[in-house]
């Protein structure tokens, strides 16, 4: 059209006007909605929302926006937890037991083995120390959603075929990643 002009135009584009406060109630509300959905309520591109996520450290894990770095809240309590482990191990040794640093939840119904394990406090948003739950369970979850298992034996043997399905390169990339 010939404008060389360097000046904005009205009309030109969507609003890109946006409140961080809105969008941060928003995934606060709904941390599993997605980029096009947080534009259509904000009336802005999905690039403006985009954006704003990146500036606010948000990162889309396993379809939910977490923060992509650890606030100091969570710092603190990741000491907080460290802290309250160490103690209890130095009065009642439990570090041997350990059979997963997270967890991942396969339900089994045997109310006899119930009373047995114990959740140990864990800091929320740590895709940098479970990798698994960002990438291994992910897959896991889609290879056995909907089965239902009425022997242990069964559920051992899916997960089995799980894991043997997989090449050691599933493991290493991902590794690299986090």
């Amino acid at each position: 059209n010939g404008d060389t002009s360097l000046e904005d135009k009205e009309g030109r584009g969507r609003n890109s006007v946006l409140e961080n406060e809105e969008l941060r109630t928003l995934v606060k509300q709904n941390p599993c909605t997605n980029v096009k959905k947080l534009a259509q309520k904000l009336d802005v591109s999905t690039g403006t929302i985009s954006n704003h996520l990146k500036a606010s450290n948000k990162t889309k894990k396993m379809d939910t926006w977490v923060a992509h770095e650890l606030t100091n809240e969570q710092c603190l309590r990741r000491m907080e937890i460290c802290s309250s482990l160490f103690l209890r191990h130095k009065n009642e040794p439990f570090l041997e037991r350990i059979i997963t640093c997270d967890e991942k939840w396969i339900l089994y119904d045997n109310r006899k083995r119930s009373s047995q394990y114990e959740a140990l406090p864990h800091s929320p948003y740590s895709p940098d120390l479970s990798s698994t739950d960002y990438h291994i369970f992910k897959h896991m979850d889609a290879f056995i959603k909907e089965k239902k298992f009425s022997k242990l034996k069964y559920l051992k043997s899916n997960v089995t075929k799980f894991f043997d399905s997989k090449k050691p390169s599933f493991y290493e990339i991902k590794r690299k990643n986090f």
